[in-house]
């Protein structure tokens, strides 16, 4: 930048204009960016490392880091937004499994949340230790300095749980007993009818989809016996009046209705 000042006066009593010129004064000015250049800084976790059993989401939330622009300034986002990049220990990058999001709840917070659903490998020990890390950009400025923050995850295998096995519900019959009579509804003792009360069967995939712990049966070839099974008289209703609310059976075996297991 130049600056000139030349002074004229004007013509007047006879006198002609008269200008005088003054030597220039030069000036470099040097426009910086600090944004193109800053650093930034490291992510801080909470919780610090992940801890999540397999099935369930683990999050860790962290507040928008910080940089060298912020800091100087006593502000923050000075320098715009940024950009977040996960990789695995082997330098491979993640993006199914591992997500980063906005907070659900707090302005300038974010969410890294881990999705065991879509962990891609088969967790065969008790745990599984998984190292990743976190590289923040600046998006409008790739001569920032990037800063990289690593996080632990520990998946834990869920145990083989059977228990949780879900069932089809039978179909249902219609059996016509006479005023007086008796009929066993059951294979062994079909009485005077051949109806019987119909066995469930065993919904293995919907078991596994719903819950973790059954899945992982399955996971680890564990079979869950589907045979010799029983019903619980507790849990066999009937209507007391038709189209009304089931209720329990009668507890004393010697009433009109009984209901014994036949396997």
């Amino acid at each position: 930048m130049t600056l000139a000042n030349s002074i004229t006066f004007a013509a007047a009593q006879g006198q002609s204009t008269l200008t005088i010129a003054a030597p220039s004064v030069s000036q470099t000015l040097t426009v910086v960016n600090p944004c193109a250049a800053t650093t930034i800084n490291q992510i801080t976790f909470s919780p610090s490392a992940i801890a999540v059993n397999d099935g369930d989401d683990g999050p860790a939330d962290f507040v928008i880091p910080t940089d060298a622009v912020d800091v100087a300034n006593s502000l923050t986002g000075l320098c715009g937004a940024r950009s977040y990049a996960i990789k695995d220990a082997t330098n491979v990058a993640v993006t199914t499994w591992a997500v980063i999001t906005d907070h659900a709840s707090t302005e300038g917070s974010m969410t890294l949340t881990i999705k065991t659903s879509l962990y891609p490998n088969q967790i065969t020990t008790a745990t599984k230790v998984e190292t990743l890390t976190i590289t923040t950009t600046l998006v409008d400025w790739s001569g920032a300095t990037a800063s990289t923050t690593n996080i632990v995850v520990t998946i834990s295998r869920l145990a083989c749980n059977c228990d949780r096995l879900l069932w089809v519900a039978p179909t249902l019959q219609t059996v016509t007993v006479n005023i007086g009579a008796t009929k066993d509804l059951t294979v062994a003792n079909p009485g005077d009818g051949t109806a019987y009360f119909p066995a469930a069967s065993p919904d293995s995939a919907t078991t596994a989809s719903t819950f973790p712990d059954f899945n992982a049966c399955i996971e680890a070839s564990t079979p869950c016996s589907t045979t010799g099974g029983s019903y619980s008289a507790s849990n066999v209703k009937y209507e007391a009046t038709p189209g009304a609310s089931v209720s329990a059976l009668p507890s004393s075996p010697s009433t009109w209705l009984a209901f014994t297991d036949g396997t």
